[in-house]
């Protein structure tokens, strides 16, 4: 995720995108890929990669905002 300027406009930015991917248009098909996911490994494998792989962004973005 790009630098915002500042730790609150990442925090907003961030926040904007998780209501998008669970409130948007593609919600419907996000919720089913979470309920496939514990059902059929290979979904879960991916979700999960998806999932692991915006930890590393949200911790990146409070060490900015932290340094």
């Amino acid at each position: 995720m790009a630098d915002a300027g500042s730790l609150r406009g990442d925090l907003v930015r961030l926040a904007r995108q998780i209501m998008d991917l669970y409130l948007g248009d593609r919600h419907e098909a996000v919720l089913r890929l979470d309920v496939e996911a514990r059902r059929i490994p290979e979904i879960r494998r991916h979700w999960e990669q998806l999932r692991e792989s915006q930890v590393p962004a949200a911790r990146a973005m409070v060490r900015r905002g932290m340094g």
